[in-house]
């Protein structure tokens, strides 16, 4: 049987295999590899090693709250101290942890 976790009560941690870079404009760069072997660089060497992901202000300040040790609520928290003026910030961020869960940048620790 699946207990159904809120997701407010969870730690994101970052994947260990996603670097992060600082981009040209001083938000962040998330890189993960191309391909799940290396050998396949050789194969396809007109391509990057990595796939590059510019976030903007809120994803970067979002991905550097993300530490391994504070929840979901906690950072839902911090993001509304960092951006007063914006609206349902706290909802954007918990949606936005969703998205970084859901295409694996990160997992749920409970």
């Amino acid at each position: 049987m699946k207990v159904k976790v809120d997701i407010r009560e969870t730690i994101p941690v970052r994947r260990s295999h996603i670097l992060t870079e600082q981009g040209d404009d001083g938000h962040l760069v998330l890189a993960y590899p191309r391909f799940p072997y290396r050998w396949l660089n050789k194969l396809f060497p007109m391509l990057s090693t990595h796939i590059h992901v510019p976030l903007e202000k809120y994803g970067s300040s979002i991905w550097n709250l993300i530490d391994g040790q504070h929840s979901v609520e906690e950072i839902a928290e911090s993001a509304a101290i960092l951006f007063p003026e914006e609206q349902d910030i706290k909802n954007r961020a918990v949606a936005y942890i969703q998205q970084l869960h859901r295409d694996k940048f990160i997992w749920l620790k409970v």
